[in-house]
């Protein structure tokens, strides 16, 4: 669900090229982060020039709507989580 999240929340800030399709990529984009300061400041000024980015993130109905749908489920995934736990011998 994290990466789901975070792909989302990429996609709506317009930093697909941060997006990695496996670990191996996710590595990458990380190291090249760390070690590429110019892409990164590229990054922050990319970050920095769109001025509706609180709003696409924070105020936007559509994704609370989504994480509200979610919530149920999420409650039901713990619960069954908790109940196998139990039943675990340590």
């Amino acid at each position: 669900m994290r990466s789901r999240h975070s792909y989302g929340l990429l996609q709506t800030i317009g930093l697909t090229e941060t997006i990695a399709c496996n670990k191996v990529e996710y590595l990458e984009i990380a190291v090249e982060l760390g070690r590429n300061s110019s892409w990164r400041s590229s990054l922050q000024q990319k970050m920095k020039n769109n001025p509706r980015i609180y709003t696409q993130l924070f105020e936007n109905p559509q994704c609370a709507a989504s994480l509200e749908k979610l919530k149920p489920c999420l409650k039901r995934l713990s619960l069954k989580r908790l109940k196998i736990f139990m039943r675990t011998e340590i």
